[in-house]
């Protein structure tokens, strides 16, 4: 016998389905309005791989030196492979439940993410599954916070080291191996000086970020709420604090705070609360 009767379930996924309809509706309108400028990343960042040297870092450029013969691969392969790489990942999601994988695949900021020709969409999955409290997905995510530094994703990061006790010693390997390839690169003082620049991003046009608005002193609101998410609240909150924190967002990183709805929905307790 049915713990729930057919109507209620029926009346629940009509419900699921018209809250769908105009989730993807409402971020139709967002992608129309932000009109992203197709491969826009690809034609303005990505071909500076191409001298295969510190000029890399002469503009703000937060990819580590350590994932240049990764992205050489990406670069001869063509921004139609990248495209499909975001395709290849998104079903990822199905291993989460429908809606993680329903939220991003209609928003707006996952198609502008593949549209520009950016890689933020496996941060953000990542993400999705260390707010699930995976394992492997919360050390993919670590890696790629340490190897692309991005403010928006530093609060979730955080959370992990502090009540995750288990993933610590991992996330110290990773760090320390980082920090050899940082040495055989032998453009890590470059890197770090290209990253102290990428602060002036905060007033481009490109940015949806508090920072357009209210400049840095955005931080003086922005940081203690998100330590305060951080503090008190689960996976899920830590991973929109990040987007509450940083004063210069690209539209994609607000897929941090998508990849949290379900979390924040749910009310899924921290992996330190479950008994």
């Amino acid at each position: 016998m049915d713990a729930v009767p057919a109507s209620r379930r029926d009346l629940r996924v009509r419900r699921d389905v018209w809250l769908l309809v105009i989730y993807g509706i409402a971020n139709l309108g967002i992608l129309l309005l932000l009109r992203p400028a197709p491969n826009a990343d690809w034609a303005t960042a990505w071909w500076n791989l191409e001298s295969w040297g510190a000029e890399v870092y002469e503009h703000p450029w937060r990819y580590s030196p350590v994932l240049l013969p990764v992205f050489s691969v990406i670069v001869a392969a063509g921004p139609w492979a990248l495209a499909a790489a975001h395709f290849v990942a998104l079903p990822l999601l199905l291993r989460l439940g429908w809606w993680p994988f329903w939220l991003v695949a209609f928003s707006a900021f996952f198609w502008v993410d593949l549209v520009v020709g950016n890689v933020f969409t496996f941060v953000a999955i990542a993400a999705a599954f260390a707010i699930a409290g995976s394992r492997p997905g919360s050390i993919a995510f670590f890696l790629l916070t340490v190897v692309m530094p991005r403010p928006v994703q530093l609060p979730l990061a955080l959370w992990l080291v502090w009540r995750r006790p288990d993933l610590r010693l991992a996330f110290a390997a990773l760090i320390t191996l980082h920090a050899v390839g940082l040495v055989v690169s032998g453009l890590g003082a470059e890197w770090v000086r290209s990253l102290g620049t990428s602060s002036e991003l905060t007033f481009a046009p490109f940015s949806v970020g508090p920072g357009t608005v209210f400049g840095f002193w955005w931080l003086l609101v922005g940081i203690p709420l998100a330590a305060v998410m951080v503090w008190r609240g689960s996976a899920a909150a830590a991973s929109l604090a990040g987007v509450v924190a940083s004063p210069f967002l690209l539209p994609q990183y607000l897929l941090m705070g998508i990849v949290a709805i379900p979390g924040l929905l749910e009310g899924r307790p921290s992996p330190t609360d479950e008994p």
